[in-house]
């Protein structure tokens, strides 16, 4: 736990210092570089981490597409590797993996 307080703790630093600079120079570049860095893509779920996913937060195929607010055929293809998930739902699978159920309670 310290290593990622740590991390935080020169993410921030790092932010400040790019904030500083920007009323002297502009940096719009390297902000843009650095919240990149910040906030990377959720990466690519196949079926099985779909599946981990489902059965990590234990719920079923309709359950999970309601939370994602996608049809269950749409997770059923995912499921199967027919489809893969992108945009807002790999990005919604990535906070429920990262945060499992405790996520959804922010919406509940």
């Amino acid at each position: 736990m310290k290593n990622k307080r740590d991390k935080n703790e020169i993410r921030n630093m790092v932010e400040d210092e790019l904030l500083g600079l920007s009323k002297v120079m502009d940096v719009s570049e390297s902000m843009r570089k650095f919240d990149e860095l910040k906030y990377p893509l959720p990466k690519e779920y196949n079926a099985a981490d779909i599946k981990k996913i489902r059965s990590k937060i234990h719920v079923s195929q309709a359950v999970l597409a309601h939370i994602l607010n996608i049809q269950p055929t749409t997770l059923q293809k995912w499921e199967m590797g027919i489809n893969k998930p992108n945009g807002t739902a790999a990005r919604l699978l990535q906070l429920i993996d990262k945060k499992g159920k405790e996520v959804l309670q922010l919406v509940g």
